[in-house]
């Protein structure tokens, strides 16, 4: 079992958006805001539709989602969008692994 739920409704993303904190990296974005006290992370991967068609799209999020899973979590629960740049379904895994991780880390620090 996932150790977090997914995030769904536009008003969860628009709270996210509004109140979240921008991590940029090579080969992803994230959002991330606080998760309230006493409830599970929820996370949403996202791929733009000009990554051309479904397979690709779906190739890159579940390359993110396998990338979660090996790096784990943040140690503060975060409610988070992933966005998917284009490069992340081409790059080797461990690159991007790392890369993911190296963005996670940069939540916990402060601003």
């Amino acid at each position: 079992m996932r150790p977090y739920d997914s995030l769904r409704g536009d008003a969860a993303f628009a709270r996210i958006r509004r109140r979240g904190r921008r991590i940029d990296a090579e080969h992803l974005a994230i959002v991330a805001a606080s998760a309230p006290k006493g409830r599970r992370p929820r996370i949403a991967i996202v791929t733009p539709r000009g990554f051309g068609d479904a397979v690709h799209r779906n190739r890159a999020r579940r390359r993110l989602q396998a990338a979660l899973e090996r790096i784990g979590l943040p140690g503060n629960p975060y409610d988070m969008i992933v966005t998917a740049r284009e490069s992340a379904r081409t790059v080797e895994f461990p690159a991007l692994c790392r890369d993911f991780g190296a963005a996670i880390a940069r939540l916990d620090r402060k601003p």
